[in-house]
This record gives structure tokens, C-alpha cells and sequence, in this order.
């Protein structure tokens, strides 16, 4: 089995000046000239990225824009990522935590939508000692490049803090992500409440899951996906803000990135209303903040299905 590197050799690339920076190597750019290398390639996620003219993706379309066609290689795959043999059934929850339809409406969202989402009925049995109760959650599948890699699942109710499955590693993994549209405008958000509110609204999203959640490897599926442009939409708090700060510095070396700033207090769901505490009726949206929002990150309509 050929690695990325010997693939790439092999489909013409020139490595006659390259340098090695860890899992990464610098090869002078195939998209324009240069005398010093800056196309980066990183070996271990299969992306590349190209800090002179911005160009970027996987390694398999960097194959097909070489005029070869990439095979398999040695890199590890996501499901070998994330998994073992010992705990993929954890990516279902056990069997005595029955999945079935979206069947009624979750912070004003409707089931038709929510199914849309990927989403289930997810009816958690926890046993407290000879007693069991029933918990109703929204279960999220989360997939990355076409592998389900974990899911989370907020309450039904509110008030109770969502559970998320064993193997999860919030590090690698970004809420929504096989449903960017590569080339769009993306908004970075925190939780799946989050999300699927933004998505409602026809916002292209992705949600990082966690204030302290960044990693090497979430900006690597970034630049896969190659945004036009980031807008970091975290929570209205000093966890929020202090996280934006960060992803900001790391992700503004690479691609167009801003931060929309929250009132405080607020998040992209709960600023959806005039109460947060409210229902959800029509009288207690809050369009003066939302029309402006929707319209400042030039919103793209999502049509990638689930």
C-alpha cells in the first residue's frame, strides 16, 4: 500500500526542495510560482494546504488536480481513528436505549426538520438503584467524511445536561460536518443547540462542541472544506470569547476568519428569542437580531442531504 507522499511522487510532484516540519511537508506550490516552498501536506490527515495562494483540500483532490487517481494508503482512516473493534457498538446507544422517529418539536423546531438533521428519539433508561426512569433525549449522530464517529444527545427537557457517547473524543470531531457545502460561508458555533438553530435558519454551520475543544486536527477538516470564509460565533462569555480569541489566532493563518460577537449571556439559540425563558411562538422571536445576523454572514441555503 502507497503512501500519500509515494502517490504523490509518482503523480508528478515535485519534492526536490522539500522540508519536514512533522507530520507536515512543504513542497513547492503546483498552483503558482514560487522559489520557496509553502505548499503544505500533512501526512497524517491527508490534507494540504497552500500558505502562498491560499489553495487547499484533501489529498485525494490534490491527486485529481495532478491528473492521478489517488488509491489507498497507509494513513489512518477515521473509523480506525476513533474506533477499536472493543467499542464500535458504542457508537449506537446499548440496546436498552431505544432509538426511534422525531415524533415532536425541540426548541420550536420542528420533527419533519429535526429527521432532516439525522436526528432520533432517543428514551435513555437509568437505572437509580432498584428504580429505572426514563430520560427523553434528542440523539445527533456525528459523522466525519461518511463515518459516524459518536453522537450526542441533548435533553428533551430543559435543564439537564446532554450525554454524548463513550468514545467521543471532542477534539476530533465537529458536529455537522459531512453537511458543509465545501466553498461556503461556514459559521463555528459551540453545541448542537447551537447548530441546529443556525441550520434552521439556512446558515451553513459546524459546531466544535466544547469552549476548550480545539485542536491541530478541527483545522485540518477546515481547510478540507475550504471556506470562503470562518465566522466564529461563540457563546456571549468569557469561555466563549476566550475560545474565539484562540481559534481566531490559529485558524486566521490560513483563511479569511472574524468573530460575530455576542451579547452577553447569549448564545445562537437561546438569542433566537426575545425571552430566553419563553416559548417559542412568533411573538417572541427576535428578528431585529437575527434578520441583521443572517444577512451579515451571507447565509447559504444547506442542500447537501444527511
Amino acid at each position: 500500500m502507497r503512501t500519500v507522499i509515494e502517490q504523490l511522487k509518482q503523480a508528478g510532484l515535485d519534492f526536490s526542495d522539500s522540508r519536514e516540519n512533522g507530520r507536515n511537508v512543504f513542497v513547492k506550490c503546483v498552483f503558482h510560482q514560487e522559489k520557496t516552498p509553502s505548499l503544505s501536506i500533512d501526512k497524517e490527515n491527508g490534507v494540504y494546504h497552500c500558505f502562498g495562494c491560499k489553495a487547499g483540500g484533501s489529498f485525494e483532490s490534490l491527486m485529481t488536480k495532478l491528473g492521478a487517481e489517488a488509491d489507498p494508503t497507509d494513513r489512518p482512516s477515521d473509523i480506525d481513528r476513533y474506533l477499536d473493534t472493543r467499542s464500535e457498538r458504542r457508537l449506537q446507544p446499548p440496546t436498552e436505549m431505544l432509538l426511534g422517529p422525531v415524533e415532536f418539536e425541540w426548541r420550536g423546531l420542528g420533527p419533519e426538520f429535526l429527521t432532516e438533521c439525522g436526528c432520533r428519539h432517543w428514551k435513555q433508561v437509568i437505572e437509580r438503584g432498584m428504580s429505572i426512569e426514563f430520560v427523553d433525549r434528542l440523539w445527533i449522530p456525528i459523522r466525519i467524511r461518511g463515518v459516524q464517529v459518536g453522537y450526542t444527545a441533548p435533553s428533551v427537557i430543559r435543564g439537564l445536561r446532554p450525554t454524548h457517547s463513550e468514545n467521543l473524543r471532542s477534539k476530533d470531531v465537529l458536529l455537522g460536518y459531512d453537511l458543509v457545502v465545501p466553498g461556503c460561508e461556514l459559521v463555528v458555533c459551540e453545541g448542537p443547540a447551537d447548530w441546529l438553530r443556525l441550520r434552521s435558519l439556512g446558515v451553513m454551520a459546524t459546531a466544535i462542541l466544547g469552549t476548550g475543544s480545539w485542536s491541530p486536527y478541527k483545522l485540518s477538516l477546515l481547510i478540507a472544506k475550504a471556506p470562503q470564509k470562518v465566522i466564529l460565533m461563540m457563546d456571549g462569555d468569557e469561555a466563549g470569547r476566550k475560545a474565539a480569541q484562540a481559534i481566531h489566532k490559529d485558524v486566521n493563518r490560513i483563511m479569511d476568519v472574524s468573530i460575530y460577537e455576542l451579547p452577553e449571556g447569549k448564545d445562537p439559540d437561546n438569542a433566537y428569542l426575545i425571552d430566553p425563558k419563553g416559548d417559542y411562538g412568533s411573538d417572541n422571536i427576535n428578528e431585529a437580531f437575527w434578520n441583521p445576523l443572517i444577512e451579515q454572514v451571507n447565509q447559504i441555503r444547506e442542500s447537501v442531504p444527511v
